[in-house]
């Protein structure tokens, strides 16, 4: 099949034309390693191959450019990639393609085009790879964030780092590195939230149902305010 045009959509895009027919939408870098330009041929076979490779570098570029911005665990990137291939409506080939050309439809009839969760699944191992995502480093921060911010109880972090997709293994194996002594967080929310604790037995109950919220059991509650309550004094 001889190329005959690329008509460039966005920066990274370009309309496939093959026989005069419009193909299917495909990645620049892709184009550029299978040497695809106007006038040179192109196989069945490897239509079907640009079009799977080009649908993974979309893909690959969408992930970096959410990290740019933020990070995400491997759990959040999989289903924003997901969630991206899933608003595409131009990843397979043309229909009106297919229905004029018999020949790459029984050429290629054995090659089967991947799910977009695997293909999520194979970019958030390349973005592994090359340290992009660290749900180690990601969960460490996030649950530092979240006991110096919020003041949650460990038993709370760690069901906010489940949440965000965290492996269990990874949440049990880092959290006692990170979680600071109870009672001086208790402290630090009274503190905060709660100045006139110990002086209104109102604030009082509000402040204990607070930290029951948090996630803190009552005997460490009750530990805690008996040891600082002169403080409040």
């Amino acid at each position: 099949m001889h190329v005959t045009d690329l008509e460039k959509l966005t920066r990274n895009l370009y309309a496939l034309r093959l026989d005069g027919l419009y193909a299917a939408n495909i990645d620049i870098e892709v184009l550029s390693k299978h040497g695809i330009r106007v006038g040179t041929d192109v196989w069945n076979e490897e239509l079907f191959e640009i079009k799977e490779e080009s649908k993974r570098s979309r893909a690959f570029r969408k992930g970096l450019d959410l990290l740019k911005c933020k990070s995400f665990t491997r759990a959040q990137m999989i289903d924003k990639l997901v969630n991206f291939l899933g608003n595409l409506d131009d990843l397979e080939i043309s229909c009106d393609f297919l229905d004029k050309k018999d020949q790459f439809k029984n050429a290629v009839r054995g090659f089967k085009s991947a799910s977009n969760e695997e293909v999520a699944d194979e970019v958030v191992e390349r973005l592994k790879e090359i340290r992009m995502i660290d749900d180690v480093g990601y969960a460490k921060n996030c649950a530092q964030e979240l006991f110096e911010n919020k003041f949650l109880a460990a038993e709370r972090v760690m069901q906010e780092l489940l949440i965000r997709g965290i492996a269990v293994d990874v949440v049990c194996n880092m959290i006692d590195d990170v979680t600071p002594e109870p009672t001086g967080q208790i402290f630090k929310f009274l503190k905060k939230k709660y100045p006139d604790w110990g002086k209104d037995f109102k604030v009082e109950r509000r402040a204990i149902e607070a930290l029951e919220r948090l996630g803190y059991d009552w005997e460490t509650i009750e530990e805690s305010l008996r040891k600082f309550k002169d403080d409040f004094a």
